[in-house]
């Protein structure tokens, strides 16, 4: 009886998520049962994403970047792709994304990582063309991989490390001062030395969002001072992460609630805020 249930749940895991997730899940369940390793849940997250990857061959099924295909062979954000797909990953980003952009507005992804925002925003037609900056070569040439993927290569350009002078290596297609572009920060802290007041003041006239990388006992140094910047230039939001509800997904109606929710994590150390950014309008 125990055996054939075994065999019931194999066929039902190939059938739902063919051979190779199977495997997977064949081998975590050896560790944990028979060799006592603890179950690892960043490990399992790569095992839910895959399975939605799968099931939705790479593309993005829901929201504002609908249709983009993500590159099966990228190792960037692996554990995240499946929220990515179910238009649920940075759902605070991708509104504001998708309001700052209104089809006309270059974006610049300044921390583009593997381009999903830049190349969906393109792809979407939220954007018309994206200027990416990403310091590593790995990290550009999936960004390029993408692009091609996707058919926008000739909209997107890409520069490496932003750094004190990035606003100078911008073309002006992409961004001027009297322009109105969209700009996304993603640079793991390095956000407080970029955006300086003079910085903020060339930028007065675009959008702005900036993932704040502020572990709880900083959010009084740094980003408070950040913060002060941009409210002296810019009418200013801070919105920190909020609900994702996986019960909407009909494609999530057979899992499990473990499952389910584990899937809308963003594996983040600490409560992630971001500050919106629009020109103030009395300038």
């Amino acid at each position: 009886m125990k055996k054939a249930r075994h065999f019931r749940t194999v066929v039902d895991s190939v059938k739902t998520g063919g051979l190779r997730q199977t495997g997977r899940r064949g081998v975590m369940w050896f560790g944990q049962r028979v060799l006592g390793v603890r179950p690892d849940i960043t490990q399992h997250r790569y095992v839910l994403s895959e399975r939605i990857c799968q099931e939705f061959d790479f593309t993005v099924r829901y929201g504002p970047l609908a249709g983009l295909r993500l590159n099966p062979e990228s190792w960037w954000s692996a554990a995240d792709r499946g929220a990515m797909i179910l238009g649920l990953y940075e759902m605070q980003v991708l509104q504001e994304l998708a309001e700052f952009c209104d089809g006309t507005r270059p974006l610049v992804d300044v921390g583009a990582a593997d381009g999903y925002y830049a190349i969906g925003a393109v792809r979407a037609g939220l954007a018309p063309r994206a200027l990416c900056f990403e310091a590593t070569s790995e990290g550009q040439d999936v960004i390029r991989a993408n692009a091609a993927a996707n058919d926008v290569a000739d909209r997107i350009e890409i520069l490496g490390t932003a750094d004190k002078g990035f606003l100078d290596q911008i073309p002006d297609d992409y961004w001027n001062e009297s322009q109105a572009s969209v700009f996304l920060f993603d640079v793991e802290g390095g956000e407080f030395d970029l955006l300086t007041d003079e910085v903020l003041f060339q930028l007065r006239n675009s959008f702005v969002i900036v993932e704040l990388h502020e572990p709880i006992g900083d959010r009084d140094s740094k980003a408070a001072a950040l913060i002060e910047r941009a409210n002296r230039r810019f009418a200013t939001r801070l919105v920190a992460t909020g609900p994702r509800d996986p019960s909407s997904i009909s494609a999530l109606e057979a899992w499990s609630d473990d499952d389910r929710w584990l899937l809308m994590s963003e594996s983040r150390a600490f409560d992630m805020r971001w500050l919106f950014m629009e020109p103030r309008q009395d300038d």
